[in-house]
């Protein structure tokens, strides 16, 4: 496990507000407008065990023994709790929610259920989400794989997702045009249709490109290319861009992440697939940045005039903002000294 040293105010680390039209408070849950689906009373709870059976009834006292075989049967209201232990990766949850009603996979206790993908390769992820309404929350995520927890690998289903207080770690993404991430929101059949998929809380390190590749892309600690996603109270140590918007993002909100040695801390932007999208009304702000390599908030590609960076604190960082359309940064901290320090407690 970890005892990562890291820098920021500890009141960087207090549950995030969503205060945001349309949405509520967490662990996140959302009021979700215009959306199909009443909520309902639906709200068994199920249990996974390394020593469980497929073939058992799911309950405490018989618990199944994997977490693709719960996505066969759970219903949205229900929610799954995964024992300590360690599980095969490589996960497709086909299942969905609905508005108030959302699917939740847990880990009975912070990061010791711990799931290790054996897959490699483009698009390859330890978890994939097809589904819509789901919540991924408190695993230990690593392996072989590409990326960690892809919320909307294909089809046109996977809004309103989250993953939640996980710790990603050690991945290493492949040498190709499109690299990996330790979270990435993914964008479904086209980036289109697809749009409020989160990363709250979230611990990401180690996220690495292979080694030698000079021709591949940087890989991400949390890749958000649908709109109107929270990216919020994560922290992401070592990585290449540590939060990079892009393809069909806009109306984005960056807070309070805590984001240590990157290559970049933050890109705001858009291009590629679907086109025709600028990166336009994303919010960043309070944001601790220490020791990136290039820039610590960059706008690249397609832009707007609306967005706003406030409050953010830099350290160390040799670049610090650039933005475009004369916009400027309000509220920055700029300093060349050492930080505060805190220290994540293995849980």
């Amino acid at each position: 496990m970890i005892r990562l040293a890291a820098l920021v105010l500890s009141s960087l680390l207090l549950p995030w507000p969503m205060s945001q039209s349309g949405r509520t408070t967490e662990g996140v849950a959302r009021t979700v407008p215009n959306s199909t689906g009443s909520g309902g009373s639906h709200t068994h709870v199920h249990y996974v065990s390394p020593a469980g059976s497929d073939r058992s009834d799911g309950g405490a006292t018989h618990p199944w023994a994997t977490i693709q075989h719960a996505d066969r049967v759970v219903q949205p209201g229900d929610t799954v709790v995964v024992l300590n232990g360690t599980y095969s990766g490589d996960i497709l949850l086909r299942s969905s929610g609905i508005a108030g009603s959302p699917i939740t996979y847990v880990a009975q206790n912070k990061w010791q259920a711990k799931l290790v993908g054996t897959n490699s390769g483009d698009g390859t992820a330890v978890i994939r989400v097809t589904g819509g309404h789901l919540i991924i929350k408190n695993f230990d995520i690593t392996g072989t794989d590409a990326l960690g927890v892809l919320l909307a690998s294909s089809g046109t289903s996977a809004s309103f997702n989250q993953a939640i207080g996980n710790y990603v770690h050690d991945l290493t993404t492949p040498c190709d045009k499109n690299g990996g991430a330790g979270l990435d929101t993914g964008g479904g059949d086209n980036y289109s249709g697809i749009s409020h998929d989160d990363f709250i809380g979230n611990v990401v390190v180690n996220i690495r490109g292979t080694p030698g590749c000079i021709t591949g892309v940087s890989p991400a600690g949390i890749y958000e290319a649908v709109p109107y996603g929270v990216v919020a109270n994560n922290i992401v140590i070592n990585a290449g861009y540590a939060i990079q918007c892009w393809h069909n993002a806009h109306h984005e909100t960056i807070a309070r992440n805590i984001l240590v040695n990157n290559v970049r801390a933050i890109t705001v932007g858009a291009g590629d697939a679907p086109g025709g999208i600028s990166n336009d009304y994303t919010v960043v702000k309070e944001n601790v940045i220490v020791g990136s390599l290039s820039w610590a908030i960059a706008e690249s590609g397609e832009t707007g005039r609306h967005n706003t960076y406030t409050d953010n604190m830099l350290f160390n960082n040799p670049s610090g903002i650039t933005l475009e359309h004369g916009l400027t940064a309000t509220g920055t901290i700029h300093s060349n000294g050492r930080p505060p320090a805190v220290i994540i407690p293995k849980p």
